[in-house]
């Protein structure tokens, strides 16, 4: 059996299975999906998939539909690698906007929602991202047809039955579902033609889009699609699908669990396989990086890292095996969503890392110069891998600190000011 299929067996999954499914899926696509090494070609069925194990039992799979409905030609093989080529994390964004807005609907199953670009621009973030509106506009109608490619199979996935209201460990099955239904229109007004589509959700949100369930799946923050989708701002496309992920398993605080992943499983949840990267150690201070981001943006209050996490700089042979086995915990802060189900107030979050180019850094009162750690580092002879180490905090960023191209939080804050009032500290 190949390691591929062994990882993937022993990932959870969340309350809201096939939305999960989706996001794994999309995640996996993009311009190195076979590195990735988490999609399948299928050539003898004239598709590829993916599929997902629960630990409760049940399987999900999903896979490229190589003609749909407004089609008369059937994609080759060759359009169906291009297509996971072109996946992307605003493929995903465009999905939870969409999700978004099903949830205002009362019944998202039977009553079809009316959607136009416009509407997936106003959700936060996508607006911001600079781009010209008419290009952005064709590239949402570009995703929304990338959405209706995608179908799920499910097998004996446990679910409670909306009939009875009682959990069905033996579980359900059907095919041939999809995330959306989705039917383009076209509204024709003098001279304009106007896109729009007629959603409504697929048949699993039968089974998961309770109303209850709605308020973990589909009000995420504002704050995560304001984060990059672009692949070559890595840590941004980290944090924003490790938050994804997050939210879709806050359901487990409703249950007293905590919310605690390996970096492994966290890793195979986003799309990523850190055992195919070229560069582990790049891809470990990416992923530490993309940690901090959502600590500094307040997604996350704290995450905590195993003892001796920051102290183990081993790079031999195996180390990255060792390190995708670290546990992490993750904390969310209480004030970020109120309990009507509200979305976060993204005004009052602090800017990326990297916009802000001023060297001094205000934190709480504290004023620090980056140029002083800095200075400070190179008179002591510290590298900064041994301060990073200190401080509990990534290579890249003590070096965002340094170049004053990041604020540090109030913890980190605090241990610098200690560390440069010290004349001869200890390593």
């Amino acid at each position: 059996m190949r390691r591929k299929q062994d990882w993937q067996e022993n990932m959870p999954i969340p309350a809201n299975p096939v939305v999960y499914a989706a996001m794994g899926a999309i995640w996996a696509g993009g311009p190195k999906w076979e590195q990735k090494g988490i999609w399948e070609i299928k050539p003898e069925e004239n598709t590829a998939q993916v599929r997902y194990s629960s630990s409760n039992g049940g399987q999900i799979q999903v896979w490229v539909d190589p003609r749909v409905e407004s089609e008369m030609a059937v994609w080759t093989m060759e359009q169906i690698t291009s297509y996971l080529s072109n996946l992307s994390d605003f493929t995903a964004d465009v999905a939870l906007a969409v999700l978004a807005a099903l949830a205002e609907a009362k019944e998202p199953l039977l009553q079809p929602t009316i959607i136009d670009a416009k509407t997936i621009i106003r959700q936060k973030g996508i607006e911001a991202r600079g781009e010209n509106r008419e290009k952005l506009c064709k590239a949402i109608e570009k995703e929304m047809e990338n959405l209706l490619r995608l179908r799920f199979e499910i097998r004996q996935l446990p679910a409670i039955d909306p009939n009875t209201g009682k959990w069905n460990s033996k579980g359900f099955s059907w095919e041939h579902d999809r995330l959306f239904d989705i039917v383009r229109i076209e509204k024709y007004d003098k001279n304009n033609v106007a896109v729009m589509w007629s959603v409504r959700a697929g048949h699993w949100a039968y089974y998961f889009l309770s109303p209850a369930a709605r308020r973990w799946v589909c009000n995420f923050a504002g704050v995560l699609l304001q984060l990059s989708h672009r692949q070559d701002r890595k840590v941004e496309v980290l944090a924003k699908r490790i938050g994804y992920y997050v939210a879709l398993h806050k359901w487990k605080l409703g249950k007293g669990q905590p919310l605690r992943w390996s970096i492994g499983t966290l890793c195979q949840a986003i799309g990523e396989n850190p055992m195919k990267e070229r560069n582990p150690g790049r891809f470990r201070e990416a992923f530490e990086t993309a940690l901090q981001l959502l600590e500094d943006r307040n997604v996350f209050e704290k995450v905590i890292y195993p003892p001796g996490y920051w102290e183990d700089t081993n790079r031999n042979k195996g180390w990255v095996e060792n390190w995708i086995k670290n546990e992490l915990t993750i904390i969310l802060p209480s004030e970020n969503e109120k309990a009507d189900g509200e979305k976060i107030d993204s005004k009052n979050i602090p800017s990326l890392p990297g916009r802000n180019r001023n060297r001094k850094i205000k934190n709480k009162g504290i004023e620090i110069d980056g140029q002083e750690i800095k200075k400070a580092r190179e008179e002591r002879n510290w590298r900064q891998a041994e301060l990073a180490r200190h401080l509990g905090i990534s290579r890249r960023y003590l070096s965002d600190l340094e170049n004053g191209k990041r604020k540090p939080a109030n913890e980190v804050a605090t241990k610098l000011m200690r560390w440069l009032k010290k004349e001869q500290p200890g390593k």
